[in-house]
């Protein structure tokens, strides 16, 4: 839980769970249903994804690394395909999040939450 002494109605609670599977649990939070009509699902793809020209560094794209330690690696563009075609085969490991915001503040509430849950 992240808040600011100087914003009392304001805090940012992220909760994790690191599951062996390729991001496709339907609910690891046990969400009840009016909880997931407000959740935003991102799925990121560390291969598919695409990456800021400033932040690329070819030694790091998992489409050309190689592991000399694990000997794994580079991954293809289907990865994930591969891995459910194969389970079991591959180490797989997915980090979900859930990001919560909350500002409570009369007039700025949901446009500041937004742009946080945008921005962030």
């Amino acid at each position: 839980r992240y808040t600011c002494p100087f914003v009392e109605k304001f805090s940012i609670d992220i909760e994790t769970y690191y599951k062996t599977d390729p991001g496709d649990h339907s609910n690891v939070f046990n969400l009840s249903p009016a909880e997931k009509r407000q959740t935003i699902l991102d799925l990121i793809d560390i291969v598919k994804d695409p990456i800021p020209p400033h932040e690329y560094k070819a030694e790091e794209y998992p489409k050309l690394y190689k592991s000399v330690k694990t000997k794994r690696g580079p991954l293809s563009e289907d990865w994930i395909q591969e891995y459910k075609n194969n389970p079991g085969e591959y180490p797989i490991m997915c980090a979900y999040k859930l990001c919560k915001v909350e500002f409570r503040y009369w007039g700025m509430q949901s446009k500041i939450e937004r742009f946080i849950h945008d921005v962030g």
